[in-house]
């Protein structure tokens, strides 16, 4: 039988994960968006785990999955705001040239 105390914990837990999911939901699309925004004319395919960009020279993958940290999705925001051309997106942590 559920206890008040264990009906609050439980509660508390699955808003935890709540909110988690919510974040990342917002981080991944704060850096999909952010490229959408600055290349849209080069993005071969979106998903909701990646975006595949075509640049002049290469193809560059960025790899969503793992935007948990709001000073990583950050750091990619600056990248993606300065780069000139796609291939300047091959210095995010997330990218693969394939």
């Amino acid at each position: 039988m559920f206890t008040m105390i264990t009906l609050l914990k439980t509660c508390c837990i699955y808003t935890e994960l709540t909110d988690m999911a919510e974040n990342q939901i917002l981080l991944r699309a704060a850096v999909r968006g952010r490229c959408i925004e600055k290349f849209g004319s080069q993005v071969q395919a979106t998903q909701w785990d990646y975006i595949l960009l075509k640049g002049a020279q290469k193809k560059i993958e960025l790899d969503l999955r793992n935007l948990f940290d709001a000073g990583l999705v950050r750091q990619s925001l600056k990248i993606i705001s300065a780069a000139q051309t796609v291939e300047d997106l091959a210095q995010l942590k997330s990218a693969k040239i394939v």
